[in-house]
């Protein structure tokens, strides 16, 4: 008799041990969703910061932009025309001045070299 007792004594040790390792798995498992849930919070705040980064870059991108039209939109443009005005001159000893400032008689010719 003292046999069985030995054998219903080890089974009761393992049964014991089988539900000691069921209480160490579950709290493992649940110190690894602790972990999980501590990472993934950790990357949430991470991209909140990315996003604000992303919003603050546009913005200032936006505002120079703007800033750079509004200045361009300031400055006068300058049309420059040109006209081909012809002298006639009549009578002798005349004296013809152009733009150029080149100053010849009438009767002159006038070379460019």
């Amino acid at each position: 008799m003292e046999n069985v007792k030995d054998v219903t004594d080890n089974q009761e040790l393992d049964n014991a041990y089988k539900s000691f390792e069921a209480e160490d798995e579950y709290v493992q498992s649940l110190a690894l969703v602790d972990i999980i849930k501590d990472l993934l919070n950790t990357a949430k705040h991470q991209l909140n910061k990315v996003y604000v980064i992303l919003a603050v870059s546009l913005i200032a991108n936006i505002l120079i932009v703007g800033a750079f039209l509004w200045y361009e939109s300031h400055m006068s443009t300058i049309v420059e025309t040109t006209t081909k005005t012809e002298q006639v001159v009549d009578g002798e000893n005349s004296e013809i001045n152009n733009v150029d400032g080149d100053q010849y008689k009438d009767n002159s010719v006038h070379n460019e070299g």
